[in-house]
């Protein structure tokens, strides 16, 4: 359940890229090519980051790192391991990376947002105990032993899920609504246009969703008391920010 609810999730996306794709004239062919690239790359990705992440299970029975149908994909390894397959197919092709990207960066929150469902059925990604009358009863086998007297969690999977499809939805307003900025002068230019707009505007979105769950999800991968994925979110959304300001400067100028 949990591979055909995360390749439903990669679908849905790839199909409402295929749109865009058109609208913008773009190759099709390309599209596709390039969406096999990232996804191969974003698998791949996102298991390394996750072994990496829980080695002291899997060093036990090295084998296992091969089942991912159990689980065990994180979305940043998976984002890491996309862009930089993305990027390598497109430079081979010698297609316009930014054009390719911010059509990535509008669809993969819904990705996201229905691949988080293939956690719900592994209950995966569930949060701290809770008894805010949202929380999710979680079954004694899927508990944490330190806490397998508590009943109800935060349905962490759940509140990514619903964020990414709002992020989602941000991206797919700002795309469709014709947004004009004014130079100096009369010159104007639409900020949808703007070629890694939708990317950076991803980064920050993304990256504040991410911060933010966890600080209610279980067993966060630390290295020295730092939060890996809070540091990588800050990153992130930082990084956006300031691409953002630069665009939005070079834009007006």
């Amino acid at each position: 359940m949990y591979g055909l609810i995360v390749s439903f999730g990669i679908l849905s996306s790839l199909l409402v890229g295929e749109k865009i794709i058109k609208e913008k004239n773009l190759e099709a062919n390309i599209y596709w090519r390039a969406s096999l690239w990232a996804i191969l790359g974003g698998v791949a990705g996102a298991r390394i980051y996750h072994v990496i992440d829980h080695w002291e299970v899997y060093s036990i029975n090295p084998i296992t790192v091969l089942f991912i149908q159990s689980g065990g994909l994180a979305i940043y390894g998976a984002l890491i391991g996309s862009t930089i397959s993305l990027v390598t197919y497109l430079y081979m092709t010698k297609s316009d990376v930014l054009v390719y990207l911010d059509v990535a960066a509008i669809v993969v929150p819904l990705g996201q947002s229905v691949g988080r469902w293939g956690n719900f059925a592994n209950m995966e990604i569930i949060g701290s105990p809770t008894r805010l009358p949202w929380g999710m009863y979680v079954p004694p086998a899927y508990r944490p032993l330190d806490l397998i007297y508590n009943d109800f969690f935060h349905p962490a999977f759940l509140y990514e899920s619903l964020l990414d499809i709002l992020l989602f939805s941000v991206l797919w307003l700002l795309y469709r609504r014709k947004i004009v900025l004014r130079k100096k002068g009369r010159a104007r230019t639409e900020l949808n246009s703007l070629k890694g707009f939708f990317t950076l505007v991803y980064m920050v979105g993304y990256g504040l969703i991410r911060f933010s769950l966890e600080f209610v999800r279980l067993d966060p991968w630390q290295i020295n008391g730092v939060n890996i994925a809070q540091l990588i979110s800050l990153i992130f959304a930082f990084s956006g920010i300031l691409g953002l300001i630069l665009l939005y400067r070079r834009a007006k100028a």
